[in-house]
């Protein structure tokens, strides 16, 4: 291959193909008339099957039943098994491995999607490591699961590893994430349930949730409270609770959004770890919280993924939403979420209802607390 680039480049993963380039595609395979180039995956072992019609128009598939159900005319079938990681060219309907170095032209085609499929990959095998640790405990979880990518990919782990959980969605009075949390636990065959919570109720639970993060920061109590709520929830059915608090920070490219640079991240990392945001009861008796994108495995393995793949074609998180889309619905894969304390009101419904600003309430209630506590350190006369 002497041109610059194919004209096709296909990558695989956990038995699916992606397609990039102008070819017609069902299911798992494609028409294609011009040269390709196939980037394998990093693990495991792949069978394709190269249908051919004539020299110059030929189907590459890893389910042949489904392209001779689409193309019957196709025939000359011939069988590959490709090794990890490999680089197969295919022209004129002929096979071609290229070396472990390939040419130049030919490598630059498969670096703009090798480092993408080797970052699903490590983030898939590590949320996978995560979740058996929790599965271990052999105790019942709780999932808060939104209509988001981050609850979406651990509800899916959390199923494939056949844990014994169920799904908590909240209902609050200025919104929910009930339609999105529905699609994704209906798809991967999680129970779920819904949880109405008063603005009486949350209110009430600030002081609780100040005890837990020991933190009177109004931005971590409000992202927090519902998480409060639900691990309260779950703690009453003498179960652990599961949530995807962390990705955004961890997958975010700058203090800015996405959008920025990388070289800040370090730092807030480490800022976040100490404000108790990411509070885990984990030296505390009974049920715990589990952040899995926070343990210190997950963030080496997201914050080695490159920036440039944590947002990519203005998409965010498009690394995790590329593995999100092998396994979830599409609109839960690559749909946008906002935050349920910032797109339904919640901070500005709390404030309505106890009327003041939510910092204002954080700081006096705070300060009651430790009043109360010294109260109740001090020795009887």
């Amino acid at each position: 291959m002497t041109e610059p680039a194919a004209n096709f480049l296909i990558h695989g993963h956990n038995n699916r193909v992606d397609v990039r380039g102008d070819i017609t595609s069902f299911g798992v395979a494609g028409i294609a008339t011009g040269r390709m180039a196939f980037a394998a995956p990093p693990y495991g072992e792949w069978r394709l099957f190269l249908l051919t019609r004539s020299p110059s128009q030929w189907i590459l598939t890893n389910n042949v039943l489904a392209a001779f159900a689409t193309c019957p005319e196709f025939h000359d079938v011939a069988v590959t098994v490709v090794p990890p990681g490999a680089i197969i060219a295919v022209h004129e309907g002929e096979w071609k491995l290229l070396p472990k170095y390939p040419p130049a032209d030919v490598q630059e085609v498969h670096q703009r999607i090798a480092p993408l499929e080797h970052a699903v990959a490590d983030v898939d095998t590590a949320l996978r490591y995560e979740i058996r640790q929790i599965v271990a405990r052999q105790r019942p979880l709780r999932l808060l699961l939104s209509g988001g990518v981050d609850s979406g990919l651990l509800a899916s782990h959390l199923q494939e590893e056949h844990a014994d959980a169920v799904a908590l969605t909240l209902r609050t009075p200025w919104g929910n994430e009930i339609e999105g949390a529905t699609r994704t636990a209906d798809h991967v065959g999680m129970p779920l349930e819904i949880i109405d919570v008063t603005a009486e109720e949350l209110e009430a639970a600030i002081p609780r949730c100040m005890r837990l993060l020991q933190s009177s920061d109004a931005e971590i109590i409000s992202i927090h409270l519902l998480i409060t709520i639900s691990f309260e929830s779950a703690a009453a059915r003498g179960a652990d609770l599961v949530t995807g608090l962390g990705s955004d920070l961890l997958n975010a490219r700058s203090d800015i959004g996405m959008a920025g640079t990388s070289s800040d991240i370090g730092e807030r990392v480490r800022a976040t770890s100490a404000s108790g945001l990411m509070s885990t009861a984990e030296f505390e008796s009974g049920p715990r919280i589990f952040h899995p994108y926070w343990s210190p495995y997950m963030i080496h393995t997201q914050l080695s993924v490159p920036a440039a793949l944590k947002k990519s074609e203005g998409i965010d998180k498009y690394y995790l939403r590329r593995l999100a889309s092998y396994r979830l619905p599409h609109p839960t894969a690559y749909g946008e979420k906002v935050a349920i304390q910032e797109g339904s009101g919640l901070v500005r419904g709390l404030e309505r209802h106890i009327g003041r600003t939510l910092q204002d309430h954080c700081t006096r209630t705070w300060e009651q607390l430790v009043h109360n506590s010294t109260q109740d350190s001090e020795p009887a006369i």
